[in-house]
């Protein structure tokens, strides 16, 4: 899970506060925590990453959340899109857009199956005059330094979308894009960043905290935090 707070300004000296909270991975021992840090967190917006077939209830959350967005992941079956569809919060190659406390903010998504049909669709249908566009993709930019992963110790190579990054920036102009990736494969927590432009890689870890701030087209990260009542109890029971 990754908790977000972003604040977007359309004036200068009034930001507004977004929540972001992402999930992903939730296996069922740490699935009551999960709810409960969800009802505690109160967000403005909750992604779903896929991995959360053990943890089938939180797609049908009952704490209001005023947008709801999500994708599949490897091994997840069609309950889970099922799901998504029935609240019309599957954002696999789609944009969903919502304003939120009078900022707009839109919600893509790459899943694991069909990423590059996905990352096609989006850069068609790439959303004009937004305050943040955020990308939920199972797999990183390959680019990345975050897409490196190591293979019994003694190699290493990038997984991910070639020139994912790039390819959505091209068409978000003038949009800070906050991208989050959510492979299992991936070290646990990794952040680019630049102007206009984050990168989050969340790897196994499935509950992160974050603040960003966006402000006269750019973001920048202020704040990461693993939330470990959560994290702890995967461990512990």
């Amino acid at each position: 899970m990754v908790v977000a707070t972003a604040y977007y300004s359309r004036c200068l000296n009034i930001p507004t506060r977004v929540r972001i909270v992402v999930v992903h991975g939730v296996p069922w021992r740490a699935c009551i925590d999960a709810h409960r840090a969800i009802e505690d967190l109160k967000p403005d917006a909750l992604l779903l990453c896929g991995g959360l077939h053990e943890c089938y209830t939180l797609y049908h959350i009952s704490t209001p959340i005023p947008m709801l967005a999500g994708v599949n992941a490897l091994g997840d079956d069609i309950y889970e899109i099922k799901a998504l569809k029935l609240r019309d919060a599957y954002a696999a190659g789609r944009w969903i857009c919502t304003h939120v406390h009078g900022s707009k903010l839109c919600i893509g998504g790459v899943d694991a199956l069909n990423h590059s049909q996905n990352v096609d669709k989006l850069i068609a249908s790439a959303p004009r005059d937004i305050d943040l566009a955020i990308l939920l993709s199972y797999y990183p930019p390959r680019e990345s330094v975050c897409s490196v992963i190591e293979l019994a110790n003694r190699f290493r190579i990038s997984i991910g979308i070639p020139q994912l990054d790039k390819r959505l920036r091209s068409v978000l102009t003038s949009v800070p894009l906050l991208l989050i990736s959510c492979h299992p494969r991936l070290r646990p927590l990794c952040i680019e960043r630049e102007r206009g432009y984050i990168h989050i890689s969340l790897g196994p870890t499935p509950l992160i905290a974050m603040e960003v701030e966006v402000l006269r087209g750019d973001v920048e990260l202020r704040d990461v935090r693993v939330v470990e009542a959560v994290s702890s109890s995967i461990y512990t029971r």
